[in-house]
């Protein structure tokens, strides 16, 4: 069964809100595999963009723009996951990213609107500040310039059983917004933000982040060492885009799926299973929940 002949399908195949849920994961896995859109030869190579993204970032590191930080060494074959296309290249998320950092623990204060991004706020749905705690105006003295959310940042959960790994794009912030310690900033803005979004959230990285966490049951953590480190398997630029206009595609279609779901039968419900068994690879990574 062919990945195309699969989603030309898919309308007769998803019967249930759990099935919805695994062709999501599929869709993400596929993308990040690069077997979702197609490769361009005359795309510029990943190593040639990571090149210019390590140009950029000595030069506003020595401009003072952005935080001198220690050059990760590259990944080796033993790292690398999977098989990536040609044009591609594996690489460290702190060598993509110009700032990444947990946010500071803040100084709470009540009937100042003033919010602080906390775990609770990120939601796969998006940013929620509605349940966000507040903070004092004056502790915003202490906050250096580059702490303050821009558009196009990623906001990573960072502790907490079942919400660690938890990612979202923060769009358009208010003046000033700020993020808890429970919270990293993954600035990135040489890369297309959402691709990289995707790659966190799929299951090579959400399905497995607890696991790889540092603490206690209760709190897990996810250490900046682990952050800088992870691997991310890169595209060229352009083929970021049409990735992520091709993932939103069909998420767009999954969400349509969701909403007029009726009870699926046994019989598709199995068909789906050996359909998405026989595409994935077999000993791919321990799926999550939601994304």
């Amino acid at each position: 069964m062919s990945i195309k002949t699969l989603f030309s399908n898919f309308d007769r195949l998803i019967q249930s809100p759990e099935s919805v849920q695994r062709l999501r994961r599929f869709i993400l896995d596929l993308a990040v595999r690069g077997k979702l859109v197609p490769q361009d030869p005359k795309d510029e190579p990943a190593t040639e963009l990571l090149k210019r993204i390590a140009k950029e970032k000595a030069r506003l590191e020595k401009t003072g723009k952005i935080k001198r930080v220690a050059v990760l060494k590259e990944l080796n074959k033993d790292e690398e996951i999977f098989a990536i296309p040609e044009g591609w290249c594996w690489a460290r998320i702190g060598n993509i990213v110009t700032y990444m950092q947990r946010g500071k623990s803040p100084m709470y204060a009540t009937g100042t609107g003033i919010p602080v991004v906390s775990q609770k706020c990120v939601q796969w749905s998006g940013l929620d500040l509605s349940v966000a705690k507040e903070i004092t105006s004056a502790s915003l003295e202490d906050y250096e310039a580059y702490r303050f959310l821009r558009d196009g940042d990623l906001l990573w959960n960072s502790t907490g059983t079942g919400t660690i790994g938890r990612v979202v794009r923060v769009t358009c912030p208010p003046v000033k917004l700020v993020c808890d310690s429970h919270v990293t900033l993954v600035r990135c803005p040489h890369v297309v933000q959402e691709y990289i979004r995707t790659w966190l959230r799929s299951d090579h990285v959400y399905g497995i982040i607890e696991d790889r966490a540092a603490g206690s049951t209760k709190q897990v953590e996810l250490t900046a060492g682990l952050a800088q480190n992870w691997q991310v398997p890169l595209p060229p630029l352009p083929e970021q885009r049409r990735i992520v206009t091709k993932v939103d595609e069909l998420m767009t279609v999954c969400d349509r799926l969701e909403g007029n779901l009726a009870t699926g039968d046994d019989v598709q419900e199995r068909l789906l299973d050996v359909l998405l068994h026989e595409a994935l690879e077999p000993n791919g990574p321990r799926c999550r929940t939601t994304l």
